[in-house]
């Protein structure tokens, strides 16, 4: 078995060495820390405790790209083989599921520490720039690896009981989505308690109404304890001096454990009819039905209805779409309507900003997902070259697919804005800004307002043109690269470049706020078309083959 294991192995890291885009990957995870680092240091007579700040931004850096990286690519390692029908092959070699499962698994969680482990010097600066203590620094690396680990044996167990990657991928992020929201939930309800307590018993809005034994608020505190998003706060407060072993690694290693435990578990089961369709009809019927959304007779723009039905996911996942989107949503008026006596503003308002961000969010990542599937289908079903011969024109064929897949995850776009309009506290913090007077208003100012009109449609697009341009050179990992780029490429950058414009030129020269913002404008637009002059260069060259 373990040189079954060990060939898997070194094809997975042989493949990755081989790699460019593992290499470009690694190569913009430093280069993001080294701009956070020139940010920091430049900043660094403003705010108090340079190496703390920075620490953190690298520590949040981390989590979201782990997490994404954990979506997009762990969730594939045993999916891909079903698509590409292989698995059967290795089983026929005499490989265990054991050995298949560890040995496809190691090569991608290797990678991913190693890229965590590379950090390792920037936290040690950190320590020397100050706020930072070489414990907090080991114990945030021990943390990430642990967080890694879990991560990977999530990925591994829906990649074994999935079909395909798109299945798999959606199934990762249900559990990551519950890995977070349970342990806030949990953190909620024992904050409240703990307050209680400490009030000496008095009359509160909250945990004195739930009459809980005491063994259940203290599962309560153990579940709070195990998610990296909140024990990174308490490994990085201030004098903080606690262990590398906490209850959040502990926890994540023994979840990974278990989750690897069920796929080997569920290995023979899921895998005794391998689907070597690259393309799945998710949700759309063949027949009409109840909660059926049959595809029906297409439309007069063909590659509009084949993406719209086959890779948004049709009627069925535009409503299942809107009903995620809408829940979200309405997580500010559930916490006034839930919440006894009088609602607080600050809290009202940080519920909403963070119900808006969400769903941002989330739209974001719908959007990349479906973009980078629109030709990843393509490629991957070797449909690519026979529909460039076509009567069409490359554009038209492109951004039709574009286009059908965009229109399924149009009710993220359009619901956030109504939920933020329709708050209570967004129309009275609205109106109130009319109290104030208006400054004077200069002609050029006309120009600045439209800079900012462009400015904000094109931070949204920019992710989802990275991954619609990514996903024609890479095989996985394309939405987190992408939204990793965007990050770069929309804050890092610009924050560096635009601090280092004001500190030359704010005393020379007047108006340099004004040119800023427009000179970001355009940095912006010429880097989403950038993406589509590679987009159709790169789609012209994979039909050529």
């Amino acid at each position: 078995m373990w040189s079954g294991v060990f060939a898997l192995m070194e094809r997975s890291l042989r493949i990755d060495a081989r790699t460019r885009s593992v290499h470009l990957l690694r190569l913009g995870l430093i280069g993001a820390i080294y701009l956070s680092l020139c940010q920091t240091m430049m900043h660094g007579s403003t705010f108090g405790a340079p190496g703390l700040n920075f620490f953190r931004g690298i520590a949040f850096f981390d989590q979201t790209f782990m997490t994404l990286l954990g979506i997009g690519f762990f969730s594939s390692v045993i999916t891909e083989e079903k698509e590409e029908d292989t698995l059967g092959l290795m089983l026929m070699t005499g490989i265990s599921p054991l050995g298949i499962l560890t040995g496809k698994s190691v090569g991608g969680l290797w990678q991913a520490m190693l890229m965590i482990a590379v950090q390792y010097p920037f936290g040690v600066l950190a320590v020397t720039l100050g706020g930072v203590t070489p414990g907090q620094v080991w114990s945030v690396t021990v943390a990430l690896l642990a967080y890694t680990v879990f991560l990977s044996c999530l990925g591994l167990f829906c990649s074994t009981i999935s079909a395909t990657n798109n299945s798999a991928a959606w199934r990762t992020a249900a559990g990551v989505i519950l890995y977070v929201v349970m342990p806030v939930i949990a953190w909620t309800l024992f904050q409240k308690h703990t307050q209680w307590l400490v009030s000496g018993g008095a009359a509160m809005n909250g945990p004195e109404k739930l009459n809980l034994p005491d063994f259940a608020w203290a599962l309560l505190q153990s579940l709070s304890e195990i998610c990296i998003f909140l024990q990174m706060e308490t490994i990085l407060a201030t004098n903080a001096n606690e262990s590398a072993l906490t209850a959040q690694v502990i926890s994540n290693v023994a979840m990974a454990v278990l989750f690897f435990g069920l796929a080997r578990l569920f290995f023979g089961i899921s895998t005794r009819r391998v689907s070597s369709e690259p393309v799945t009809r998710g949700l759309v019927a063949r027949r009409k039905g109840v909660f059926r959304f049959p595809a029906g007779r297409t439309w007069a723009n063909p590659f509009l209805w084949k993406d719209f039905h086959f890779v948004s996911g049709g009627v069925g996942m535009t409503v299942v779409r809107t009903v995620c989107f809408m829940s979200v949503g309405l997580i500010p008026f559930a916490a006034e309507l839930f919440s006894s006596g009088p609602p607080d503003r600050n809290q009202i308002n940080e519920w909403i900003g963070m119900s808006i961000c969400l769903t941002v969010f989330l739209a974001i990542v719908s959007v990349c997902r479906v973009l980078a599937r629109s030709m990843q289908d393509e490629i991957r079903g070797q449909t690519l070259s026979s529909l460039m011969m076509l009567p069409c024109s490359t554009p038209r064929i492109v951004y039709s697919k574009y286009a059908g897949a965009l229109l399924g995850c149009l009710p993220g776009p359009v619901i956030a804005p109504l939920m933020l309009f329709t708050s209570r506290i967004f129309r009275e913090n609205f109106f109130q800004a009319f109290d104030h007077p208006l400054p004077s208003f200069e002609p050029y100012h006309f120009l600045i307002i439209a800079a900012y009109c462009v400015i904000v449609p094109l931070l949204f697009a920019l992710a989802p043109h990275f991954a619609a341009y990514f996903a024609l050179h890479m095989r996985w990992g394309a939405v987190p690269w992408a939204l990793a780029m965007a990050y770069i490429a929309a804050t890092l950058i610009p924050g560096v470049a635009g601090v280092l414009l004001w500190s030359l030129f704010r005393d020379r020269v007047t108006g340099v706020w004004e040119f800023a913002v427009v000179a970001y404008g355009l940095y912006l637009f010429c880097l989403c078309a950038a993406c589509h002059l590679g987009i159709m260069l790169k789609v012209e060259a994979l039909a050529a083959k």
